[in-house]
C-alpha cells in the first residue's frame, strides 16, 4: 500500500512539473481531432469552407463553417468543444433577395459574445439578439426589438418598453460594438485545407 501511495504522489508531482502550455497543447490537439472527426463524419455538405476563430477566452479556437445560398444569405455553423464532444450552433446573416430581410453577425474576440442584427419589413422592424457562448452552447442573454407602427417608434429590451436612448445604452452594455468584428470579414479556407490544419 505504501508503494502505491508513493507512486501516486510521484505521478502528481510529475504532473505539476509539466508546463501549462504543454497541457494546453495536448488539449488543443484533442479538440482539433474532434473537429476533424466532425468534419469527416457529420459536417453538412453545404458547408465547404471553414475558419478557426477565438470566440471565447479558453485559447482554443472555435471552428466556423460558412456557405452562401443562391439568394444571398450567408449561413454559419459554429463548432465548439464541451469537453466530451463537438457542439454546433447555426446562425445566418446577409440579404435575402426574395424578401426585405437584412442581417449582420458580429463577435467580440475572446469574450464569447455574438450579436445578430436583423432588419425586415422595409426597415420598420429590427432586432438585436446577443448570444453568449458557454460550455459549447450559444444562449440568448439579451434581446432588443424596434417596431415602427401607427407613426410611432416602439423600442423593447428583454420584452419591456424602453426609450430609444435606454435601448442604445442597454445594447452597448450587452454588446460593445466598438470592440466587435464582423463574421463577413473572417478569412475562410477550403474544407480540404482546414482538415490539413487540424491534423
Amino acid at each position: 500500500m505504501k508503494k502505491k501511495g508513493l507512486v501516486v504522489v510521484l505521478l502528481f508531482i510529475l504532473f505539476l512539473m509539466i508546463p501549462s502550455n504543454d497541457v494546453e497543447a495536448a488539449s488543443k490537439k484533442k479538440v482539433y481531432k474532434a473537429y476533424y472527426s466532425w468534419m469527416v463524419k457529420k459536417a453538412p455538405k453545404s458547408y465547404k469552407e471553414y475558419s478557426l476563430v477565438k470566440l471565447d477566452n479558453d485559447n482554443i479556437p472555435e471552428l466556423i463553417g460558412h456557405y452562401q445560398d443562391d439568394y444571398g444569405m450567408h449561413y454559419y455553423v459554429i463548432c465548439s468543444y464541451n469537453g466530451k464532444k463537438v457542439v454546433t450552433n447555426e446562425l445566418y446573416a446577409g440579404m435575402a433577395y426574395t424578401s426585405s430581410y437584412r442581417g449582420s453577425l458580429y463577435y467580440i474576440p475572446k469574450k464569447g459574445k455574438i450579436l445578430q442584427y436583423t432588419s425586415y419589413a422595409a426597415g420598420t422592424q429590427k432586432s438585436d439578439e446577443v448570444y453568449k457562448l458557454k460550455k459549447g452552447k450559444l444562449k440568448v442573454v439579451a434581446n432588443g426589438t424596434f417596431e415602427y407602427r401607427n407613426n410611432k417608434s416602439i423600442y423593447r429590451w428583454n420584452d419591456k418598453k424602453v426609450s430609444k436612448s435606454t435601448y442604445k445604452k442597454k445594447l452597448k452594455k450587452a454588446f460593445n460594438q466598438s470592440k466587435a468584428k464582423s463574421f463577413g470579414d473572417i478569412q475562410f479556407y477550403s474544407k480540404s485545407k482546414m482538415k490539413k490544419k487540424l491534423k
